[in-house]
């Protein structure tokens, strides 16, 4: 499930964050648009990129914290409301969260680790988040 998965992943988070923008900007070239400081890199510049390497940490942080939630929606709320809050005004939509963790799940399951559990979880997820963005604002 989820949390073994987890376990796995986190052993090595930094290498597996990496590793999934990297996938991500692949697969969704745009939105790399939304990270300035990630402009115009690619390929080993990107991935040996300081700024690059410091969102990777960061988003696998917060996934962890939604793994540690255990699906609890009141538990995810405190967390993906902080999130909503400093991504609106970037302009991110709950659309483009959930092509991340479309491409987190896939990203699992091109690196041969179970995606069990996953889909049901990010739907929670984004039905949290998705409400946290509307009361912000957003959408």
């Amino acid at each position: 499930g989820v949390a073994d998965t987890w376990a796995t992943v986190s052993a090595d988070s930094h290498k597996h964050g990496v590793a999934f923008f990297l996938d991500f900007f692949a697969a969704h070239p745009n939105y790399q648009d939304f990270f300035p400081k990630l402009e115009g890199k690619s390929g080993s510049a990107l991935k040996g990129d300081p700024n690059m390497q410091a969102q990777a940490d960061a988003v696998m942080a917060a996934i962890g914290q939604c793994v540690a939630a255990g699906g609890d929606k009141g538990a995810l709320a405190g967390p993906l409301g902080a999130l909503a809050k400093t991504h609106l005004p970037r302009g991110i939509k709950s659309a483009y969260f959930k092509d991340a963790f479309d491409s987190f799940v896939a990203y699992l399951g091109k690196s041969g680790v179970s995606t069990d559990g996953w889909p049901a979880a990010i739907d929670t997820i984004m039905e949290v988040l998705t409400a946290e963005l509307k009361k912000h604002g957003g959408s």
